[in-house]
């Protein structure tokens, strides 16, 4: 459970690290002069670049990229959390049944057996 726990907030992390990245790049651009048709970005001088504009999108997209892995990530720990929770603090285990099994070994210098008794 624990390991899926852990998985889960690796997730998590990953996301709100992406999430911010993009957040980030966005402001950048927003306070640069990158979205002049926004009228909530409204610098007083436009020096940006088109390597900057490239350099900031590319911050952006990796950004993205990092959330959405996160988001995976988080779903995948999320139902292994879900399943570890239920079959360690919920189910009952299974009343394992009596038994007697008997495997023989064999090999180039010699054979045998292995008992396994289950009561």
């Amino acid at each position: 459970f624990a390991g899926s726990a852990t998985v889960t907030l690796a997730g998590v992390i990953m996301y709100v690290h992406g999430a911010t990245k993009v957040s980030d790049a966005e402001d950048e651009l927003c306070d640069r002069g990158g979205y002049p048709f926004n009228p909530g970005c409204q610098p007083a001088d436009s020096s940006l670049t088109q390597d900057e504009v490239d350099r900031l999108n590319a911050k952006g997209s990796r950004g993205e990229t990092i959330a959405m892995v996160g988001v995976g990530t988080m779903g995948v720990g999320l139902v292994m959390s879900v399943i570890a929770g239920y079959k360690g603090f919920i189910a009952k285990p299974k009343q394992q049944e009596r038994a007697v099994t008997i495997a023989p070994t064999v090999s180039k210098d010699g054979a045998g057996a292995t008992l396994q008794v289950r009561w």
